[in-house]
């Protein structure tokens, strides 16, 4: 029986895995030196092969080094993916509500669901403030628990 990149194969421990698995992990296996270039000059074509313009390449590079600088500081990644992903439905819905109030902002805040929403926005932006690192007055010595 022929068997396609795609279909799933019956392994010796009574699982089932994608044949191209094996591959995949011999190539994470390569020294860094050769597979980030790989991987840059790759994600260089594809990203010129969508549109064919040089502004991709010189945005993808950007941002290539605004990723690179957020990793070195420790930002987290998940809340910026999420900005990525919901702000545009956001936008959308925002536009949404502003054309059906005929531009009126108070239709934010007229129902009390949408109170307590924004009350609960307010206190999760607030509540890493309330964590902040204690200052403790030199010379003192807390004590520690036993």
């Amino acid at each position: 029986m022929k068997c396609s990149g795609w279909l799933l194969v019956r392994s010796e421990s009574r699982s089932y895995i994608p044949p191209m698995v094996g591959v995949f992990a011999k190539v994470l296996q390569l020294p860094r030196w050769v597979l980030m270039p790989t991987v840059v000059a790759l994600s260089c074509v594809g990203v010129y092969a969508v549109n064919a313009s040089a502004l991709d390449l010189v945005l993808m590079t950007i941002l290539g080094l605004v990723g690179y600088g957020m990793r070195k500081t420790g930002f987290p990644l998940a809340p910026v993916i999420l900005g990525l992903v919901l702000g545009p439905l956001m936008e959308k819905s925002l536009r949404r509500a502003l054309a059906l109030s005929g531009g009126e902002w108070s239709i934010l805040f007229d129902s009390p669901i949408a109170i307590v929403l924004w009350i609960l926005a307010a206190v999760s932006l607030l509540s890493p403030l309330t964590q902040l690192p204690r200052l403790t007055t030199p010379g003192i010595v807390e004590a520690s628990p036993a």
